[in-house]
């Protein structure tokens, strides 16, 4: 009896998070699997499970590799106001990065949403909803610290910033320009927050 190859599952699921990320979920068949990872189906299946175990595995992958960066950003920023400039930036070198497929796996996914089971679909709405928490959590930082008013609406504003997030995301997948986004996420910032800054802005 021969032995089963043995291989990275790390580095093949990086191979599939990039394949689903180009392709979207209904258009990558496991034949783009396959030729991708450099494994058979049975390989594939008996490492990941089936298609829909293989994508919420790259989902979860996606949040911890690529997701993770932006609550870094908002975490390492010295004020609320640097910490929503700073995603916003960070957002737009995502989406222009030579080094990515495109767009966000998870927003391109919500787009398909009607093509996941309910455990996918829930998978997505938590990844989006922590996004907007951790915005939030850092705005209410922002009040404790008294950068912020403290009739600050964090949760509205939270919940805006995540809406511009995948906004822009969308809108570069249309090909809008680098630099119109970049205008247009810094008259955000200053729309959102101009009037709950205490003092001078930075």
């Amino acid at each position: 009896m021969g032995r089963t190859k043995e291989f990275n599952t790390d580095e093949a699921l990086e191979v599939a998070m990039r394949v689903f990320w180009k392709n979207g979920d209904e258009a990558t068949s496991m034949e783009n699997l396959e030729e991708a990872m450099k494994l058979k189906r049975t390989s594939i299946y008996n490492a990941f499970g089936n298609k829909r175990k293989l994508y919420q595995s790259v989902l979860d992958r996606y949040l911890n590799t690529i997701l993770s960066r932006f609550a870094v950003v908002l975490k390492q920023a010295d004020s609320a106001q640097e910490a929503i400039e700073g995603v916003f930036r960070a957002i737009i070198d995502h989406n222009f990065s030579f080094d990515n497929p495109g767009g966000c796996l998870v927003v391109l996914s919500v787009m398909e949403n009607q093509q996941h089971d309910e455990s996918t679909r829930r998978m997505l709405e938590d990844i989006l909803q922590g996004l907007s928490h951790a915005v939030i959590k850092r705005l209410k930082q922002g009040v404790v610290e008294g950068e912020l008013k403290p009739d600050t609406p964090v949760r509205r504003i939270g919940e805006q910033v995540t809406a511009m997030l995948n906004g822009i995301t969308v809108m570069a997948k249309a090909h809008f320009p680098e630099r119109h986004l970049r205008e247009l996420a810094e008259a955000s910032t200053d729309t959102l927050l101009k009037n709950y800054v205490v003092g001078p802005k930075k």
